[in-house]
């Protein structure tokens, strides 16, 4: 169940980020889709093309509007923050084969996804899309600062 109130949402997200510290890499990936899978879903809530506009992480749970992007965003922010992430965070808009866009985080060099399933972290040897576009992620670590 995701969190009422921005106070819970805080305090839930820390605890978050606090139980997948020292966890083996997929299990965090896991922890973390399962969370960000609950968040409520509106339509339009951020766009691509507007990455100065883009909230931070303590906004991005205050607003409480996700769409795939935002959600997307905030597992970046997530993984970003995590002290025992040590691999690559790519935050990246992609196309799959039917023409479908989505807005995905790739992660251990593009070794894994999270938010093209909702729930849970994908292997990219289990998808096959392209790559449209990706975000720096230090544009996002200066949003954390």
């Amino acid at each position: 169940m995701w969190p009422v109130g921005y106070e819970e949402r805080l305090r839930s997200w820390v605890q978050l980020r606090s139980d997948c510290e020292n966890k083996p890499l997929n299990e965090q990936l896991n922890q973390i889709a399962g969370w960000w899978g609950h968040a409520p879903r509106v339509k339009h809530a951020i766009h691509w093309h507007d990455k100065s506009n883009w909230p931070d992480p303590w906004e991005l749970l205050a607003d409480n509007n996700f769409d795939e992007l935002a959600i997307a965003l905030g597992m970046s922010y997530t993984l970003l923050m995590l002290d025992s992430i040590n691999t690559s965070v790519e935050l990246a808009q992609v196309k799959d084969q039917t023409a479908v866009e989505y807005n995905i985080v790739l992660v251990d060099d593009r070794k894994y996804i999270l938010n093209y399933d909702p729930w849970l972290s994908v292997n990219t040897e289990q998808t096959d899309f392209e790559i449209l576009s990706t975000i720096n992620v230090d544009q996002l670590k200066k949003k954390i600062g």
